[in-house]
């Protein structure tokens, strides 16, 4: 495919490829498109580990060529709401995040009806090094950061292996962030009757916030002697940062499917002012880039180091 493209001059060739393939071939078909000058969006897991994130990170800065990673929960416009609330210091100084993403769908007993897509996600070989953490994990260590503005400086993980699994299917990370604070990571595919249930609590010294993605339009903004406000999508009092995501009016259903096409559309704009001659300065648009999963990888290392360590406490290498 990149042979032919590359016959083509510049104007008629493809704009940008999308990369859904399982994770091992993440890093090769990344590369030679980014080599090549073509944009790319990258399902998570980035990679199958940090090296070849940081080497992707490295070509995407020097051929200067727009890398997007599907981290689709941040398209969600009260997200979005969420991060201008703390940008703009309505819950103070950030001290706790608390993250949740619990499904059930490994659990082994029930998990044998799903066995092709199983047999691959628990190949060390295709997969990487964890199986829950880059699966699920990445998209709680990514939202929490998004949210928040604050960046991990180390971790303390205990990984859950169930019996017969060389992969973890289940884990609980502490974390301690740059400016100070703590937060606790609570992941897991093998939690009976769960289905995708992805639950932030971000508190600060003035207040907290609180989604979950099974009710994705609507937040809870917590203050101690006040009642809890209850912020809801499509709404008119929203930040025009929220409203911008929003295609629907207050009370229709608008949720995973909106949320990947508002990360699209965001990266499309570049498309655009690439396609217009313009200079691109990637800080200017709201999707999650390269250094997004370069992080997240240094994430999932960092777990898996703390958990063969017996939970020694790790730093993050990104």
């Amino acid at each position: 495919m990149l042979r032919e493209e590359q016959k083509l001059s510049i104007n008629d060739r493809i704009e940008c490829i999308v990369i859904s393939t399982p994770n091992n071939s993440h890093f090769e078909i990344a590369k030679q498109f980014l080599l090549a000058g073509i944009p790319v969006i990258c399902e998570k897991p980035f990679t199958l580990n940090l090296k070849e994130a940081q080497k992707l990170q490295d070509i995407a800065k020097k051929t200067n060529t727009p890398l997007m990673i599907s981290h689709n929960y941040s398209g969600y416009p009260l997200v979005k709401e969420m991060r201008k609330m703390i940008k703009d210091g309505t819950l103070g100084e950030i001290r706790q995040i608390f993250t949740n993403y619990i499904q059930g769908w490994l659990l082994p007993p029930l998990a044998k009806a799903r066995m092709q897509q199983i047999g691959w996600r628990m190949d060390p070989k295709i997969v990487g090094l964890s199986t829950c953490l880059t699966d699920i994990g990445s998209h709680a260590e990514h939202l929490s950061r998004y949210i928040s503005g604050l960046s991990i400086d180390s971790i303390c993980a205990d990984l859950t292996r169930s019996e017969g699994r060389v992969l973890d299917d289940s884990a609980a990370v502490l974390a301690r962030y740059t400016n100070g604070a703590k937060g606790i990571y609570n992941i897991s595919q093998t939690s009976a009757g769960e289905e995708n249930d992805l639950h932030i609590r971000i508190y600060g010294t003035l207040a907290g916030l609180e989604w979950k993605q099974m009710d994705p339009n609507t937040v809870y903004l917590k203050r101690n002697g006040h009642p809890t406000e209850v912020i809801r999508a499509g709404t008119s009092y929203l930040s025009p940062e929220a409203q911008s995501l929003t295609r629907l009016p207050a009370g229709h259903p608008e949720a995973f499917v909106e949320a990947f096409a508002n990360l699209y559309v965001d990266f499309f704009k570049v498309l655009k002012d690439r396609r217009e001659g313009k200079t691109i300065h990637l800080e200017n648009y709201e999707f999650p880039t390269v250094e997004d999963g370069v992080k997240s990888m240094a994430f999932i290392e960092a777990a898996v180091e703390s958990d063969k360590k017996r939970q020694a406490w790790v730093k993050l290498r990104a």
